[in-house]
């Protein structure tokens, strides 16, 4: 698979679960920090609550930083006092 062919993938999975776009990019060849970063932002807007008890089940490490991080991107605007909490997510 190209890499053209994976993100037209991860575009139409994204759309129908972002959850599985999430999790498919994270076990493929395609994972890099600033596409699975732009998946969970996406994933974050379609259903933050889900999101985020997927980034909490995650093992310390890269994915679960760029999780929060994006998590904490998303809230900012929104959620300044859940972004602080995600923060410390991040110590």
């Amino acid at each position: 698979m190209t890499r053209q062919t994976a993100d037209i993938l991860l575009q139409s999975l994204g759309r129908k679960s972002p959850q599985e776009a999430v999790e498919w990019l994270v076990g493929s060849e395609f994972a890099t920090p600033d596409r699975v970063g732009a998946t969970m932002r996406e994933w974050i807007r379609f259903d933050p609550m889900a999101a985020s008890k997927w980034a909490r089940s995650l093992e310390p490490g890269e994915t679960r930083r760029i999780a929060v991080e994006s998590i904490v991107e998303e809230m900012e605007v929104n959620d300044p006092e859940s972004a602080e909490i995600w923060k410390r997510e991040l110590k």
